[in-house]
């Protein structure tokens, strides 16, 4: 199977945790994007960073979607962990390379 990847959008959400509390892996985290229409990503990679001493202290989060489903138009990027919307940014994508 080939996989054209110009076809493909990644949005990538860097979560950056305090160092009060132990996280034992990356929380599941979501990325949407928001418009009339659900979009489904077609595949998610969660990726942690770790201190030294301190253990997680970070990670990335990167939702991977089939352009032509998200089209040239302006969307909402919605960050969610288990349903609470912690980030809201608008990107028009008819801008986009």
């Amino acid at each position: 199977m080939r996989t054209d990847r110009r076809r493909r959008l990644s949005i990538s959400a860097h979560l950056a945790f305090g160092l009060a509390q132990s996280i034992p892996g990356i929380p599941t985290i979501a990325v949407a994007l928001g418009g009339s229409a659900a979009i489904v990503p077609i595949d998610i990679r969660r990726t942690g960073i770790y201190g030294a001493e301190s253990g997680l202290i970070g990670g990335t989060v990167e939702a991977v979607f089939d352009a032509a489903s998200i089209g040239q138009t302006t969307r909402a990027v919605i960050i969610l962990w288990h349903g609470t919307e912690l980030a809201r940014v608008t990107i028009d994508f008819a801008k986009l390379d």
